[in-house]
């Protein structure tokens, strides 16, 4: 099945019994294919600039260009690796399996065991619940959403180390700072202001092309900054807007 999704072979070691591997079976050594994640310590990154080698006592052999389906020719260990490439490395079984403990790589290797789906529904089943329950207002979604994690925890579908990994610290300030941002327009006045020198300067354009001449700006914004700190600056001002316009 990983064969077949990612377009490479894996191979086992009854592959390998060449007269010049003989020892290196003897040696317990396996081959084994890394798929790089998001995020991950190659993501990036050359397997120089991160002692690869060194670090895990593994010898990259090739790597597979996921986006241009080609194989990198030349000296491997100075090009940059993508989300997605897939390096092929040769190593104990020890070393593999210390690098399967690394976060945000898959390793792939003819031993490998396909995810168990006993608990597959869990997820889904808690999702759906979590949605449900705030859907029809037996709860806010926030809580419905902790009460959900908890749950996801309990059951073991989530480990507290996928959490720790899924969670990017430059985002969660950049979102609580557009919160803080976006009160403080509601509450210094700021908002009117703004939609004031908006609506002054667009008051001769039809409300349509001022509406859409905001929607345009939003754009842009979110280009910059993402979208929930962009709705949340936004969206108070162009309520502002709309009063001002007595648009409904």
């Amino acid at each position: 099945e990983y064969e077949q999704l990612l377009g490479v072979t894996l191979y086992h070691d009854e592959d390998l019994a060449t007269e010049d591997e003989t020892d290196q079976k003897s040696d317990n050594t396996h081959l084994a294919e890394v798929v790089i994640g998001s995020g991950s310590l190659l993501d990036q990154q050359t397997l120089n600039t991160q002692k690869f080698s060194h670090r895990f006592n593994l010898l990259p052999l090739a790597i597979h260009r996921s986006r241009t389906g080609s194989e990198v020719v030349g000296d491997i260990t100075s090009k940059k690796l993508n989300v997605g490439d897939v390096l092929l490395v040769q190593g104990t079984e020890n070393a593999i399996n210390n690098l399967r403990t690394n976060a945000n790589l898959l390793i792939i290797d003819g031993s490998t065991l396909l995810v168990t789906q006993s608990k597959t529904p869990l997820p889904l089943y808690i999702m759906l619940a979590v949605v449900l329950v705030a859907g029809t207002g037996l709860m806010p979604i926030s809580i419905s959403a902790l009460i959900g994690l908890a749950a996801m925890l309990v059951t073991k579908s989530l480990k507290w180390r996928d959490v720790g990994d899924a969670m990017s610290i430059p985002i969660i300030m950049l979102i609580v700072a557009s919160l803080c941002l976006g009160n403080a327009l509601e509450v210094t006045g700021g908002s009117d202001y703004l939609a004031q020198a908006f609506v002054y300067v667009t008051q001769s354009l039809p409300t349509p092309v001022i509406i859409s001449a905001l929607m345009l700006i939003m754009a842009i914004i979110t280009n910059i900054v993402s979208n929930n700190a962009a709705a949340v600056i936004g969206t108070p001002i162009a309520i502002s807007i709309a009063q001002q316009l007595d648009a409904p």
